[in-house]
């Protein structure tokens, strides 16, 4: 069904995805959320449809585009900064409400910085 979904959009001039996207809602609806059938589900949407979704879409990207421009390198650079205090304010004032020590401040900020990244 979504499948078919992706092809009527295709058909109907618009992407794929969007139908897919739709169907899958509607069908979503029709699963309970406990059953065997819906852990099938995550599993193959989490395992397979996600990753390359998400390679495809990295595929599309320019890279030269990153440095072209200087004014695209601060850009970078400022969102990162920004992600990092961020993330580091966030567990100073946890740890500050919560009476924390400095070692458990300083796992909690691991645990909100993954090992990835993101633009």
């Amino acid at each position: 069904m979504v499948f078919l979904g992706a092809v009527l959009a295709e058909a109907a001039g618009i992407e794929g995805i969007i139908g897919a996207f739709l169907a899958g809602l509607a069908l979503n609806r029709l699963i309970p959320a406990t059953s065997p059938l819906m852990n099938r589900i995550d599993f193959v949407g989490n395992a397979v449809f996600i990753p390359f979704f998400l390679i495809g879409v990295g595929m599309l990207v320019d890279c030269r585009a990153f440095f072209s421009d200087w004014e695209t390198i601060k850009v970078v650079t400022v969102m990162t900064v920004v992600a990092t205090l961020s993330k580091f304010t966030a567990a100073w004032l946890n740890q500050k409400t919560f009476k924390f020590t400095v070692d458990e401040r300083k796992y909690r900020r691991r645990l909100r910085n993954p090992i990835r990244l993101t633009v």
